[in-house]
């Protein structure tokens, strides 16, 4: 189990990839940026993180900040959603103690109440990715 903020999985990771998947872009309280929290419960690994999400108008494209207790990162989507999956990726590092090039977040809503999200990684910079961690998170409330 995630705990995003005082909610549970399924509502905080709803949050961070935006409630419509309708939308190019999350909706985010007030026209800003979404801001939650994350800390992992089961199995307690100690995680702890701060995202900030939103879009940005010169580039055009969703990008997301990751800070947490074991470092930091950055996601960007240039596409938003396409098919009810939306993609965010990281940069490519070449750094010689990085232990892969690339990783990206594959979010989903399927079927409304219903949400997934898939951690895949790519050692390589032509990008072959490798499935890590699958999430599956179903509403038990109405937002």
């Amino acid at each position: 189990m995630v705990r995003v903020g005082p909610q549970t999985c399924c509502l905080s990771l709803l949050i961070r990839v935006g409630v419509t998947c309708a939308s190019p872009r999350p909706r985010a309280p007030h026209g800003g940026w979404n801001s939650p929290t994350e800390q992992d419960l089961e199995p307690a690994t100690a995680y702890l993180a701060k995202y900030l999400i939103g879009y940005d108008p010169q580039q055009k494209h969703l990008v997301e900040f990751d800070a947490n207790n074991f470092g930091a990162a950055t996601y960007a989507s240039a596409d938003g959603w396409v098919n009810g999956v939306l993609t965010m990726t990281s940069p490519v590092s070449d750094g010689p103690k990085a232990p892969y090039a690339a990783n990206r977040f594959l979010y989903s809503i399927t079927p409304a109440d219903t949400f997934t999200m898939d951690w895949q990684v790519s050692k390589t910079a032509a990008f072959n990715w490798t499935q890590g961690n699958h999430l599956v998170c179903k509403r038990d409330k109405p937002i």
